[in-house]
C-alpha cells in the first residue's frame, strides 16, 4: 500500500484504531518518528491519562512534519493536542456558509481540506499580493519583547516570531473582514499543561486567538472569548482590549478552561493562518467587496474548490 491509500483507509473510518495500526507498522521502517505518533494517538484515543498526553506531546513534536499535518486535517484528526471542544470562529461566506452574526463558530471537523504543500512552509505568503502596511514603528520591539517573555519561561518563539517579524501581519492586519489585528502585546499565560501565546484579536472584543505550545514544542491554535479580556483599558491605548493575566501563573483549566470558552481552532500555527487567509480572502469575494487599498481578490481554482466542499 502506499501512503494515499493508508490514508483513504483512515477516512472510511475515521474513528477506528485498525487502519491507524496498519499505517503505523507500514511506517515504521519509513518514517519511524510517525510511526510512533500514530502509536502514541491510539493508546490516548483509547483512554486519557497524564503519561499518554506526555508520550502523545513528545512523539508529535518530533513527527514528520507532511505526513503529520496530512493526519491533522479535518476529516481525519480524531485526538486533538489539547482537551477542548474543537470549532472554528469565522465569517459567512455567501450561501455557501451562513452566518448568525459576525463570527459564528462552525464544526471544525466538516471544514474542507487545505493544500499540505501550500501552507505547511509558509510559501503561499511570497505569492500574496503586498498591502497598506500599517504596522507602528514599534512593532520590531514589541516582537522582540514578546519573544523574550515567551523565552523566559522556557518555550522556543521561533516560529511565532518570524511571522510576526516577516509577512504576516500585512497579509492580514489590514484588510482583516471583521477588523481583526495582530499583536506582540500581550500574554504568555500558563495553560492546560503548555504556554498559551495570544497573537491575533477582533477588535471590538468579540473572539481572540493564541498559539498554545507544549514544552516538547507539540503545538496548536486556540481561540477564546470575551470571558478572557479585563475590563480595565489601558490608559495609553483606551480604544484596544486589555487582556486579563493577572493570575498568568495560575494554569487555566478545569473550571476556569470552560468558563474562559477556550476551544481548539486548529493543529499547527501555519494551517490556522493559511485558513484564516483563505476564508478572509473568499469573504471579500462572495461579498463582492473590495478591501481597503486593493482590488477585490480573485477567485482561484484552489478557493473555488474550498467553496465546494463547504
Amino acid at each position: 500500500m502506499s501512503d494515499t491509500e493508508h490514508l483513504q483507509a483512515i477516512l472510511a473510518a475515521p474513528v477506528s484504531d485498525a487502519p491507524r495500526a496498519a499505517y503505523a507498522e507500514w511506517l515504521e521502517a519509513r518514517d519511524p518518528a510517525t510511526a510512533a505518533w500514530l502509536r502514541a494517538e491510539i493508546a490516548l484515543y483509547g483512554g486519557e491519562s497524564p503519561d499518554r498526553r506526555e508520550r502523545y506531546h513528545a512523539t508529535r513534536a518530533a513527527a514528520g512534519s507532511r505526513r503529520l499535518a496530512l493526519l491533522e486535517q479535518p476529516a481525519l484528526l480524531r485526538t486533538s493536542p489539547v482537551r477542548l471542544p474543537p470549532g472554528w470562529w469565522s465569517v459567512e461566506l455567501g450561501q455557501k456558509r451562513p452566518a448568525g452574526g459576525t463570527y459564528q463558530c462552525y464544526d471544525s471537523h466538516a471544514l474542507p481540506a487545505l493544500d499540505i504543500d501550500r501552507f505547511l512552509d509558509f510559501a503561499w505568503l511570497t505569492e500574496a499580493p503586498p498591502r497598506i502596511s500599517e504596522l507602528s514603528e514599534h512593532w520590531a520591539e514589541g516582537v522582540e519583547a514578546l519573544r523574550g517573555r515567551i523565552e523566559g519561561r522556557g518555550h522556543r518563539a521561533d516560529a511565532l516570531i518570524a511571522l510576526l517579524r516577516e509577512r504576516v501581519p500585512e497579509v492580514l492586519v489590514v484588510d482583516s473582514c471583521t477588523d481583526c489585528f495582530f499583536t506582540p502585546d500581550y500574554g504568555p499565560a500558563a495553560a492546560l499543561g503548555g504556554l498559551l501565546i495570544p497573537f491575533y484579536w477582533d477588535s471590538q472584543s468579540c473572539v481572540g486567538w493564541g498559539l498554545w505550545r507544549h514544552r516538547s514544542g507539540s503545538e496548536a491554535v486556540l481561540s477564546f472569548g470575551p470571558a478572557f479580556y479585563d475590563e480595565e483599558k489601558d490608559e495609553r491605548e483606551p480604544e484596544e482590549p486589555r487582556v486579563h493575566f493577572a493570575d498568568a501563573d495560575e494554569p487555566l483549566d478545569g473550571e476556569g478552561t470552560r468558563a474562559l470558552d477556550l476551544r481548539f481552532a486548529a493543529p499547527s500555527l501555519a494551517e490556522f493562518i493559511y485558513r484564516m487567509w483563505m476564508e478572509n480572502e473568499l469573504w471579500y469575494i462572495t461579498h463582492d467587496h473590495q478591501p481597503r487599498g486593493r482590488a477585490t481578490p480573485t477567485l482561484t481554482p484552489e478557493m473555488q474548490r474550498y467553496l465546494d466542499r463547504l
